[in-house]
């Protein structure tokens, strides 16, 4: 934040707005349970405006300089509790304490990690909305989006999911096992082998990371290919199937794959090449395709 002077609202909550007037909703205390876990779940990759005292030290990236001492206002119920508020909207913040001219953008579950164990509740404000959450309810979002993370970093290390649907392809091949098959390339990663100076007669797929309005932060990465496909593996055991040489990976998404088979021309791309359990995908007409 710290740029008052901003009139484009930055925030769209309305997931999150929807589930806290879920809460309001709920008339059985069953119904008041699953409506409270819905919000979490909901705030905890929700991202809120929230006031703070001082400016936030930042880098010239815009991330938060290590160690940064930040101070988050606190309110004040007429009870005695008290909260940090975050807000749905930038603009609620300003209409609510218009003398703030300080802020972080935040989500749930950072706000979990932060004040889970301080002696303050998050209070989260919309348009004519007040939710309190507890520090027990911090904590709890803080430790699942950590096990979101670990399970996203096993998946990526692992994709079991796309070696069951290659599985079912090559047992049933029909139109709904392809569908499966594409769908679980595209949801999850896949491992693809740097080339290095001993393939350098291989042809390869250059991937450029960084900001190409920025040169100096332009990475080039070649990734190997096998007659015009880029080769993906679900695992380190199916690299390791095709070649026992130590190898560097780089893991990725199935949908940036697909975009980088798009833009570069190559053909598509095998995945577990030499292994039984082995498939090749291709962009036809935009779509992917089970070849």
């Amino acid at each position: 934040m710290n740029q008052p002077d901003v009139q484009e609202e930055p925030l769209n909550n309305v997931e999150l707005e929807s589930a806290i007037l879920g809460l309001r909703m709920a008339l059985t205390p069953e119904e008041e349970v699953e409506a409270r876990e819905h919000f979490l779940t909901v705030l905890r990759d929700s991202t809120l405006s929230v006031p703070t005292v001082t400016p936030t030290p930042t880098a010239p990236d815009g991330s938060i300089l290590p160690n940064a001492d930040i101070t988050f206002v606190v309110a004040q119920t007429q009870e005695g509790v008290s909260g940090v508020p975050g807000f749905t909207t930038l603009g609620q913040l300003r209409g609510t304490l218009p003398d703030v001219q300080n802020g972080m953008f935040l989500t749930g579950a950072q706000l979990g990690g932060i004040l889970g164990n301080s002696p303050h509740k998050l209070f989260v404000d919309g348009p004519e909305m007040h939710v309190e959450v507890s520090q027990e309810e911090l904590v709890f979002m803080a430790q699942s989006a950590q096990k979101v993370i670990e399970d996203q970093q096993a998946a990526a290390n692992h994709n079991v999911l796309l070696e069951q649907a290659i599985a079912e392809f090559k047992n049933d091949d029909s139109t709904a096992s392809r569908e499966a098959l594409i769908n679980a390339f595209g949801n999850g990663f896949c491992r693809l082998p740097v080339a290095t100076e001993a393939d350098k007669d291989t042809p390869v797929v250059v991937l450029r990371l960084g900001d190409p309005n920025q040169p100096e932060t332009v990475q080039e990465v070649p990734l190997l290919t096998d007659q015009e496909l880029l080769l993906a593996f679900t695992g380190e055991e199916a690299l390791g199937a095709w070649s026992d040489a130590e190898r560097n990976v780089i893991a990725l998404p199935g949908g940036m794959i697909a975009q980088l088979i798009a833009q570069t021309g190559v053909g598509g791309v095998v995945i577990n090449k030499g292994a039984e359990n082995s498939a090749t995908i291709k962009v036809e007409q935009n779509q992917l395709v089970v070849a």
